[in-house]
């Protein structure tokens, strides 16, 4: 190989590149649809950050002058005192927006941010599209926590294989590169959560990035003609843009398709020179602009957009984020002229005063956040009764016979529930954490009608026989061996009334306005995902599970899903409790008010519905529909005056559940389960 250049000079067509990547990621954020896949522009900070931070270290290598510490003090000036600003700005409006257990997940934050472990916080907690992560201020520091792992074993990696060779250097980056890129595309559908988050699924595109910088600095890269310039940053900014505007949350991600947005990335370094079209665009002054306060713009609007999602009741207006998107970009060069350039002059404030005043920080954020996590997000901010938070809490009716040791691997115990009068259980009740969450009614019911009945399943597992759920809560193969063992237990068994419970339009549909980006129902061991094929399978493998019980004699009872709410039900009896009189009356007319209208519950359930409908009926099939349990005056309740029906978005609490009895009593003893109860 021969000699590389002492330096890389200063291109203003990668600041604007950074344009290209942030505002993406802010307008994806904000919800705007047409942005669907705007997150990709974390994966273009990446390759940049690899092709400039690679950079330096060669030049600084080249001249024998590479030290470890002004590499982690360059580090520290150029992401730590913005950072810490934007968490110190966070801390009064935590205090003042954030409920109990909302403050304490911020607490976790607080915590980890300083540690370079907030992608492990936020794997373990939810997805990334999961309605809950948009909520937390701190999320967007996975990215910066993903960077600074890589950059803590980078440089000695670099500086090892630096003395074997360059050419050693870049095989062993591509093989790592390749390494990592495999485990990606496998992880992106088997472990999503964990392919999205952590840094062995990630280091391939700064690494990426460090390849492009050898490449830059070369020889070779100068012999590229200025026609294949032009054709070669145009077609980068046509994967890019691509990316944008064409991925969704449904696209496996970090896998090959992370390739488009990155490769596009590659080719804008390496050939939107200055003197080429897309260069010289990219160099105009408005993206330039952009481009210097984009890691600013980063850390202001997440924090921005999940407080105003805290601060009102219902998710506000497209319109509004676009305007907290300028307000991101104001703030944003505030803390870039203000912040950002000052702690990069060394002869502003000394290595020592910088690293003192880091850790400082340091110690002060994971104190408090200790602190918060220890008090429990400070219940006593707020006068709220035990019965309250009892409505909240995730109740795990089975825990009496089930550990959850082997959901793992797919071994769930069958729970026994009822009237124990040691006879044989008369019904079983299987689903996901939908049938979990209704117990209560069956409970009552079954002590009321003086039977028993076994209830088994798994969240995150539809009880379709032989049927996987990819990019769910567990590996390929538990959700279709749960369901095998539901199927022998009631052969072995000889169980005469099955109910199946379950969210079933999550598997076909989604969410509301987000669509689906998980859960996908397979059968046969297949490798495809989508929306489409996932309502193919569920509606071939529904009707095969039907008739896989009808045949061993059993009544299949089908419960409906019940309602979805479009706001957290904990989040609407809070805030009306924390900014208005709690008037019984008026009360319910809020929560009325706030309940999802019964069309939009009907268009998210059309495709499920439908279909049932179009089930021929028979005496061996009966579907429950628990809308007329909850849905009145337009509206879909999500509970009373005095308590709320649910525990989250989707499930029922106990109190929800019981709302039930009726319908479901008439339906068991129509049904010939138990003894029909005293009139």
């Amino acid at each position: 190989m021969s000699m590389l250049p002492s330096k890389m000079t200063y291109r203003r067509e990668i600041d604007g590149l950074r344009a290209l990547a942030v505002l993406p990621v802010i307008l994806f954020h904000a919800g705007l649809e047409a942005f669907s896949g705007g997150f990709v522009g974390v994966d273009v900070f990446f390759v940049i950050s690899g092709y400039l931070i690679t950079g330096v270290i060669i030049s600084d290598l080249e001249k024998e002058r590479f030290s470890l510490i002004d590499f982690y003090e360059r580090r520290a000036r150029r992401i730590l005192p913005a950072l810490f600003l934007v968490m110190f700005v966070c801390l009064p409006f935590s205090w003042v927006l954030l409920l109990p257990h909302d403050l304490k997940d911020f607490s976790d934050s607080l915590l980890a941010v300083p540690l370079y472990i907030s992608n492990f916080l936020f794997w373990s907690e939810s997805g990334y599209f999961e309605r809950a992560a948009e909520m937390k201020p701190l999320l967007h520091t996975w990215s910066l926590a993903v960077e600074e792992q890589f950059y803590l074993f980078f440089p000695l990696f670099f500086m090892l294989l630096w003395r074997w060779g360059k050419r050693w250097l870049l095989v062993m980056m591509g093989l790592l590169g390749s390494a990592s890129l495999v485990y990606a595309q496998w992880a992106s559908l088997a472990q999503p959560a964990a392919a999205f988050y952590l840094l062995v699924a990630r280091s391939w595109e700064l690494l990426l990035g460090g390849l492009a910088a050898f490449y830059i600095l070369s020889d070779q890269h100068k012999k590229s003609g200025r026609l294949f310039s032009e054709m070669a940053s145009m077609l980068g900014l046509a994967l890019v843009l691509f990316s944008i505007f064409n991925f969704s949350k449904e696209t496996p991600f970090p896998g090959v398709y992370a390739l488009v947005p990155t490769l596009g990335a590659i080719l804008i370094i390496l050939y939107a020179k200055s003197d080429t079209v897309l260069g010289k665009i990219l160099s105009l002054k408005i993206f330039v602009s952009i481009g210097l306060v984009s890691y600013s713009a980063y850390l202001w609007h997440q924090p921005i957009f999940a407080f105003a999602r805290h601060q009102s009741i219902v998710t506000p207006e497209t319109h509004v984020f676009i305007m907290l998107s300028i307000l991101s970009l104001g703030l944003a060069y505030l803390s870039w002229r203000y912040v950002e350039n000052p702690f990069r002059q060394k002869n502003w404030i000394s290595r020592k005063k910088l690293f003192l005043i880091v850790s400082l920080f340091s110690l002060f954020f994971i104190v408090l956040g200790f602190i918060g996590i220890v008090n429990k997000g400070f219940k006593n901010r707020f006068s709220y009764s035990a019965e309250f938070e009892a409505q909240f809490k995730l109740q795990n009716y089975r825990k009496s016979c089930d550990d959850g040791l082997g959901h793992q691997k797919g071994e769930v115990p069958f729970c026994e529930f009822g009237s124990k009068n040691n006879q044989k259980p008369e019904m079983v009740v299987f689903g996901d954490s939908h049938s979990t969450a209704i117990q209560p009614v069956f409970d009552k019911l079954a002590h009321d009608l003086k039977f028993g009945y076994i209830h088994h399943g798994l969240g995150g597992c539809i009880p379709l026989i032989n049927v996987d759920v990819l990019k769910g809560n567990w590996d390929r193969g538990v959700c279709s061996k749960v369901s095998k063992s539901q199927f022998e237990y009631v052969k072995n068994n000889k169980i005469k009334t099955v109910v199946l419970v379950a969210r079933w339009s999550y598997y076909t549909q989604g969410d509301y306005e987000k669509g689906m980006n998980g859960y996908f129902l397979n059968a046969n061991d297949e490798d495809e995902m989508g929306r489409e094929k996932s309502r193919s399978v569920f509606k071939k493998e529904f009707l095969k599970t039907v008739e896989a019980y009808e045949a061993l004699g059993a009544q299949v009872i089908v419960l409906l899903q019940v309602p979805q709410q479009k706001t957290e039900p904990r989040k609407i009896y809070s805030k009306i409790m924390m900014f208005n009189e709690p008037d019984n009356k008026k009360l319910g007319e809020a929560v009325l008010n706030y309940s999802v209208s019964q069309s939009d519950h009907l268009k998210l359930q059309i495709f499920n519905r439908e279909f049932f409908d179009s089930i021929p009926k028979r005496s061996s099939l009966i579907f429950v529909n628990p809308d007329v349990a909850y849905c009145r005056q337009a509206r879909c309740v999500l509970g009373t005056s005095e308590r709320s029906y649910y525990q989250d978005l989707d499930h029922l609490n106990e109190w929800g559940a019981i709302e039930l009895e009726g319908l479901l009593g008439d339906v068991l003893a129509n049904a010939g389960v138990g003894r029909q109860m005293p009139m």
